[in-house]
């Protein structure tokens, strides 16, 4: 709703995966049926920004986020580019939210599919964890919501920043 009247170069994709604790099979699977099938390459991807446990706990000091790179994954030939947009999203969280940034390393969330594939990718991750999900404690009555919403205001402005936003 908030990007959908501002035009930009590049066109933006919200998709929600499923089976991510299954072994990643949504992302895998939109990897090798869609952006990739019979091993072409069908889509032109400049980048996955993924978004994964970011909720917080109230209660515990939610003011940093950590921004995920890829260092070492099975295609290396794009880790300088994700180091890149790495601290190009910590840059905008600083300008669009007030939370602080950790730069760290990407883990076996979904946007592991599209790095195998040579894809560029970066992410966000909430810094102090939960430890609720999974649980029975897994509620939005345990999130902290300001922290849900400074991670939307620096995610959107990430996207407008990768995306290519523009006032024309």
């Amino acid at each position: 709703r908030i990007l959908q009247d501002v035009p930009t170069e590049y066109s933006v994709k919200f998709i929600h995966f499923s089976g991510e604790e299954q072994n990643l099979v949504g992302s895998g699977h939109y990897v090798n049926n869609v952006a990739y099938v019979g091993g072409v390459r069908q889509l032109d991807i400049k980048l996955v920004f993924n978004i994964d446990q970011v909720g917080g706990l109230i209660g515990n000091n939610n003011n940093t986020i950590k921004c995920e790179r890829d260092t070492d994954g099975a295609t290396s030939s794009n880790n300088a580019a994700s180091d890149t947009v790495t601290q190009e999203l910590a840059t905008c969280t600083g300008l669009y939210s007030p939370l602080q940034t950790v730069i760290s390393n990407t883990y076996g969330s979904d946007y592991m599919p599209f790095e195998a594939k040579g894809y560029t990718i970066t992410g966000f991750y909430e810094h102090i964890r939960s430890n609720n999900e999974h649980t029975s404690n897994d509620t939005f009555a345990n999130i902290d919501p300001v922290y849900v919403f400074n991670v939307g205001k620096a995610a959107v402005g990430a996207l407008q920043h990768f995306a290519v936003a523009s006032t024309t």
